[in-house]
């Protein structure tokens, strides 16, 4: 991806000021890591950035760069790495919103980065493709209604009431009747049409997508707990469509396994530094 020469340097004043600060930069042959063009309190430059900074300043300009561009350009980035420094010490990563969404986005992307690094072998993919059924086998669709019955006061009431709700559906009671006596909490906007396994994930949630898509047609799910209410899918259909080949999967598949990689991967990590912060809440947000 071609970087703006523009978005990696920083404007560092007029020549008498670059003057000032060149006369302050040590240049002596001590130790470097090997991937560093330069220490700044012991932060490295990093040989990689200062090349893509020199190539992008090669594609701007499209002449030969200079020995003074490549100062010019380590310069600059010993700036950066000294505003960022400066960043860090103010405390603009915790108060600043924008830097902190910035942060959590790149060490997201890093979480996701490693995961993909591993190499998943074609056994892996096929073991998870046999546990998946409902997740990628053809283009089954399905058509789908969901009832909730509030816990109110009485979250052991409301099981009794969403048991009778499922019962009836079960015995072939029609479910916008059973909607009518016991769904509470608005209509739901649910699309009347028969739906792929991703997109009723979308709606219902990949824990009772699931649990629908083991339904046959007119029967309905145990009540699942949610935060405020117990949950009923009723199945109206089922269309089940011939499975494409593996190598048509194949790809989807890969990605659905790197992606709960990484899901698992960050779950590890977030338990890790929690495990080795000092973290203190306020009583009142526990009950505690």
């Amino acid at each position: 991806m071609k970087i703006p020469y523009s978005s990696i340097c920083l404007i560092v004043g007029m020549a008498t000021g670059l003057s000032v600060a060149l006369s302050q930069i040590v240049q002596r042959p001590s130790p470097l890591p090997n991937d560093a063009i330069a220490l700044v309190n012991g932060h490295a430059v990093q040989a990689t950035v200062y090349e893509q900074a020199l190539n992008a300043l090669d594609q701007e300009r499209r002449r030969e760069v200079t020995t003074q561009d490549r100062q010019d350009v380590l310069n600059r980035l010993i700036d950066e790495q000294l505003l960022i420094q400066q960043a860090l010490k103010s405390g603009l990563a915790y108060n600043d919103r924008t830097v902190k969404n910035a942060l959590v986005t790149a060490m997201l992307e890093s979480q996701r980065m490693q995961a993909a690094a591993e190499p998943i072998s074609e056994d892996d993919l096929q073991a998870f493709y046999q546990q998946q059924p409902g997740l990628f086998r053809g283009e089954t669709r399905y058509r789908a209604g969901l009832i909730r019955v509030p816990y109110e006061d009485n979250k052991q009431a409301a099981l009794e009431r969403a048991n009778t709700a499922r019962e009836a559906l079960q015995q072939g009671a029609d479910f916008q009747t059973v909607a009518d006596q016991y769904h509470r909490g608005g209509a739901l906007n649910l699309p009347d049409v028969l739906l792929p396994q991703a997109k009723l994930s979308d709606y219902f949630g990949p824990a009772l997508a699931e649990q629908i898509s083991q339904l046959q047609a007119l029967q309905a799910t145990v009540p699942k707990p949610s935060r405020s209410a117990w949950l009923i899918a009723y199945l109206y259909e089922k269309q089940n469509l011939a499975p494409p080949a593996w190598a048509q999967l194949k790809t989807q598949v890969e990605a659905e396994v790197r992606r709960r990689r990484a899901e698992d991967l960050l779950a590890t990590q977030l338990r890790l530094w929690r495990e080795q912060a000092h973290i203190v809440v306020a009583n009142d947000l526990t009950g505690q």
